[in-house]
């Protein structure tokens, strides 16, 4: 009787890994989903605490329309797809995960260059 339920324990356990598996592979035809696009805005060190101001744009998709999310991040933390690996205060840096794409963002380039007006 244990060898019985042991193996049809077994099999269920290989029916559902193979469910969860199937599930999981996409259409190859289907376009990878669209990673967020995320700016660097600033970067702060409060009490110690290195964080980065970062503007998401989540692309609109059939599930929604186009978003737009501001995220303030410490090193190692993550919110979504987005994780900040590293902040670097001396170079303007912040090397962060996008959707499990590594990429490092600098305030010089990616920031939004400020506009300053004068006054006469």
């Amino acid at each position: 009787m244990k060898n019985t339920c042991f193996v049809i324990a077994t099999i269920a356990l290989i029916l559902v890994g193979c469910e969860t598996r199937s599930a999981q592979i996409r259409d190859p035809e289907q376009p990878p989903p669209a990673r967020p696009k995320v700016t660097l805005m600033g970067i702060t060190s409060i009490l110690r605490n290195k964080s980065a101001l970062l503007k998401m744009e989540s692309p609109g998709d059939s599930s929604g329309p186009a978003r737009v999310q501001s995220l303030t991040l410490s090193e190692h933390q993550k919110n979504g797809q987005i994780e900040v690996l590293e902040i670097n205060e001396k170079s303007a840096s912040v090397r962060l995960s996008n959707s499990g794409v590594v990429t490092l963002l600098t305030l010089e380039k990616d920031n939004l260059k400020s506009t300053t007006t004068s006054r006469d």
